[in-house]
């Protein structure tokens, strides 16, 4: 739910050259999540049960809800869509569904989330079991990689508006941007191979900042896939 309605209100309020950024923004959300998640969790488990780490990260989601309201007041003719019948939506589906670039994306959004979120659940068990790492450094060195993902997810943004005002088009440096994404993120395929388990953990955040920086221009080419639904 969050990202759709999150890319329709970048969508709508900011330029094209700025879309990456925002996106990048708001995307970052889940890698700093993974990144303080374990500390907190870990802090309120020990101190007052299990159950407190649920109710307080309920508790932040309605906070949020209540400022969300408050930052939107008086913007929501700019956020709203054009008014459909829902008669019309198989025809509109249909319409998109007949797209090469939906099927290129959806390809794309299949395996590159997959990716992901592999790396995020992934990275702490190999780095204790395949690494040598212990449980306390595992879990703290696999927050860079989560800082890594973090990175990509801004510098793309900040890389394809500085492109951008230095006079290139948009899609010019969103295709700049998605090369050097998929370049880093080929950094993986040395991660087994290398000895030094430094060196392993360096190639994973090189493959992280990769991986976020592919997702945030593949967000902002689906903003692009059909603007007025």
């Amino acid at each position: 739910f969050n990202w759709p309605c999150a890319l329709k209100v970048t969508e709508r309020m900011l330029q094209p050259e700025d879309r990456p950024l925002a996106n990048g923004i708001f995307n970052s959300g889940t890698a700093l999540g993974a990144l303080i998640a374990p500390v907190v969790v870990t802090v309120l488990t020990l101190h007052y049960g299990w159950r407190s780490a649920f109710y307080f990260t309920g508790a932040l989601g309605l906070v949020w809800i209540g400022l969300w309201f408050l930052l939107v007041r008086g913007r929501s003719a700019m956020m709203a869509g054009a008014p459909v019948d829902v008669r019309q939506v198989p025809r509109i589906l249909g319409r998109i569904a007949m797209k090469r670039d939906f099927w290129l994306l959806a390809t794309s959004a299949v395996v590159v989330n997959s990716v992901s979120y592999f790396l995020a659940d992934w990275i702490p068990l190999y780095l204790k079991t395949e690494r040598g790492f212990g449980f306390g450094s595992g879990n703290v060195l696999s927050m860079l990689v989560y800082g890594g993902m973090d990175a990509g997810n801004l510098v793309v943004g900040l890389f394809v508006r500085r492109q951008v005002r230095r006079g290139s088009t948009v899609g010019a440096a969103r295709n700049r941007a998605l090369l050097v994404s998929c370049g880093l993120m080929t950094s993986a395929i040395a991660v087994g191979l290398v000895p030094s388990r430094y060196a392993a953990l360096g190639l994973l955040i090189l493959t992280a900042i990769g991986v976020a920086g592919f997702l945030v221009i593949y967000l902002t080419l689906v903003q692009d896939l059909d603007p007025l639904h």
